[in-house]
């Protein structure tokens, strides 16, 4: 059965419905979603809730100035934040943090689990190092040229440990790396991580490899992100995790668990017993008579009133059941409201699906069965009922009671926008933020969110706020790195043209690695040609010259493109000879004027290479290459004589 704590209708009226209108179900219905899908968890609404606040730090650290720069760190937060949404958390990352970043998001994190309580997580990936017996994070700005800098210039772990103050804490340290401190800087031959001694209160603390040990990249906490959303006990979850570890690294790597917890803690629910066998079914019910026999008679009682009841039911309308139905569910009592919810639908009184469905979705009055739910789900969802298309969308978003499909949500998710369903609008909002099943989108998600929050729903416009200013950030940020990527570009080229070959070669790599696109295909380009003409201390590289001609030529670039063709005519770099792929590409650079691919593909057709016989294009392109002024071309005409 689902947590039915948080099912309350103490504050909801109904009106009773004497008719068949849309009235009753819609008021019912648009207040349990707004029940079930208050929380951020929007899109998860079908799996347990969760009453508990959750909020979540990850800090990844990759891009170092002064350290080996780490591959995996913010790819494995980015994910691990994904899991953790879906578990209902609150999730801020830090990607590549200085110093003062990363105190001021532990700072912003203590106070919102001192409002908030509930569970905290804090995640580090990224370069860390002891010293003395104590555990420091160091900041991708940090210069630490000796240890005695340590503890002004990086991040001491108790720090982090002093502000984990929820209700229960969980703290993952994937971080136990060599020591990168340089070794002249007079360090101690100390390896990984020590288990710390400031441990916050009911918490756990998990070491991605045991005391003084040392990790491996991008092992540890993509098990973690996969096997976390498992409805297991944490302890079970970390034991899976650190078998796998252990497994996969040959026994060279196992986590360590310092464990402080004094309840278990189960992230995402647990699964109850499927099935009970009869016998045991017999043995139980047998022994609950023999020692509870008041609670038996009790039970009597009930049982003869609710005979009444159904007695009493019979000469109902569908309309009166499902009324009736509403007022079980507002008492909590499950049983009674599922049972007139059905009786409503056997009379035909339609609108009483989406509720059963909802029963079904999260075993209130009967058996959790998401099949089921997502029947009644669609039968009212294809005659245009709102709340059942919204939460048709979310079955099909998780995966429960049909195949995942992310198309297929969005499709439910906006026919039921459409008819100003605010949860539906939220959660097509989600979709964008998140990127599932669409192109990540922020602007789309801010005008979803936008939508729903003028509805009055209360997480969009939490929403509303936060992402305007990632937005705005983002935006600050890809102005900064244009303008970078412009400067190094420039630098890169003002060099090739003086011939300062290595330079320039330092700089469009700068420019490319900003990730600014409109001097990606430039910087590809201009590197490709260093690696195939080298001069002035560029070392040859035909093979690194073709990935970077062929990514140009992809994005249209004309001069890669009449170079990829001359890759495929000549054999370059052991590439196989093959006329017809050097013509695809000397054609692409011809639609975009290259007079040298004129002059190319003109002789490939015009000698019948590689059996590409057609004299009459062959004729042209040489003609034009050669009033284009293609010495190449002149020449060749005026071998052919009168020929030609």
């Amino acid at each position: 059965m689902k947590n039915k704590a948080n099912v309350s209708f103490d504050n909801f009226r109904l009106s009773f419905a004497n008719d068949g209108r849309k009235s009753a179900v819609t008021v019912l219905a648009g207040h349990i979603l707004k029940i079930f899908f208050l929380s951020a968890l929007l899109l998860f609404g079908s799996r347990p809730l969760f009453s508990e606040a959750r909020n979540a730090l990850l800090i990844a650290n990759s891009s170092y100035k002064n350290f080996g720069s780490l591959a995996t760190p913010v790819n494995e937060a980015r994910d691990l934040k994904k899991s953790l949404l879906q578990l209902g958390f609150t999730v801020t990352i830090v990607e590549n943090g200085s110093r003062e970043k990363m105190l001021d998001s532990m700072a912003d994190f203590e106070k919102t689990l001192r409002g908030k309580g509930g569970i905290g997580f804090f995640h580090y990936g990224g370069h860390a190092v002891q010293v003395n017996g104590k555990n420091y994070l160091i900041p991708v700005d940090a210069d630490i040229p000796d240890e005695r800098r340590v503890a002004t210039r990086s991040v001491d772990v108790d720090e982090i440990m002093a502000s984990m103050v929820a209700d229960t804490n969980i703290v993952i340290l994937d971080a136990c790396r060599n020591n990168p401190l340089p070794a002249s800087s007079g360090r101690s031959a100390t390896r990984g991580l020590v288990l710390t001694q400031e441990k916050p209160k009911n918490s756990i603390i998990v070491y991605s490899a045991d005391a003084g040990k040392v990790a491996q990249d991008g092992v540890f906490t993509p098990l973690l992100t996969q096997k976390i959303l498992e409805k297991k006990s944490l302890y079970a979850i970390l034991l899976d995790v650190r078998r796998e570890v252990n497994r996969r690294t040959n026994g060279e790597q196992t986590p360590k668990n310092d464990d402080g917890l004094m309840t278990e803690v189960y992230l995402a629910g647990y699964e109850m017993p499927q099935t009970v066998s009869q016998k045991e079914n017999y043995q139980n019910q047998n022994s609950q008579k023999q020692n509870n026999h008041t609670e038996q008679k009790l039970q009597n009682q009930n049982n003869q009133k609710s005979q009444n009841q159904n007695n009493n039911t019979n000469s109902k309308t569908g309309a009166e059941l499902y009324n009736l139905g509403c007022n079980a569910f507002n008492a909590k009592n499950y049983n009674d409201a599922f049972k007139y919810f059905n009786q409503a639908l056997e009379q035909g009184y339609k609108y009483a699906r989406t509720n059963l469905g909802i029963c079904y979705a999260y075993g209130l009055g009967v058996t959790d069965d998401y099949k089921k739910a997502v029947e009644l789900y669609t039968a009212a969802a294809n005659e245009g009922e709102p709340y059942a298309q919204c939460n048709l969308g979310i079955m099909y978003h998780n995966g429960e009671g049909v195949k995942q499909d992310y198309t297929e949500a969005r499709k439910w998710y906006l026919k039921s926008a459409e008819q100003g369903n605010d949860c539906a609008m939220y959660s097509l909002g989600l979709l964008y933020e998140y990127g599932f099943g669409v192109t990540m989108d922020k602007k789309e998600a801010l005008s979803w969110y936008e939508k729903a929050a003028s509805k009055n729903y209360e997480n969009a416009k939490e929403k509303v706020a936060s992402l305007k200013q990632t937005i705005e950030e983002e935006g600050n940020k890809a102005q900064d790195s244009a303008k970078l990527a412009e400067e190094y570009y420039n630098i890169g080229y003002e060099a090739h043209k003086n011939k300062d070959f290595k330079k320039a070669e330092e700089y469009y790599k700068k420019a490319l690695e900003t990730g600014e696109f409109r001097y990606t295909l430039y910087c590809k380009e201009n590197l490709a040609k260093l690696y195939i003409w080298p001069s002035g201390g560029v070392k040859q590289d035909l093979r690194k010259g073709f990935d970077l001609c062929k990514d140009a030529a992809e994005g249209g670039m004309a001069g890669s493109q009449f170079i990829l063709g001359m890759y495929y005519n000549y054999g370059w770099g052991n590439v196989k000879i093959d006329y017809k792929e050097a013509l695809k590409w000397y054609e692409k650079a011809i639609e975009q004027g290259n007079v040298d691919a004129k002059y190319n593909a003109g002789y490939i057709y015009y000698t019948n290479l590689g059996g590409n016989f057609n004299i009459q294009k062959g004729r042209k392109y040489l003609q034009e290459a050669s009033a284009a002024g293609n010495g190449f071309a002149t020449d060749f005409i005026k071998s052919c004589g009168d020929k030609f």
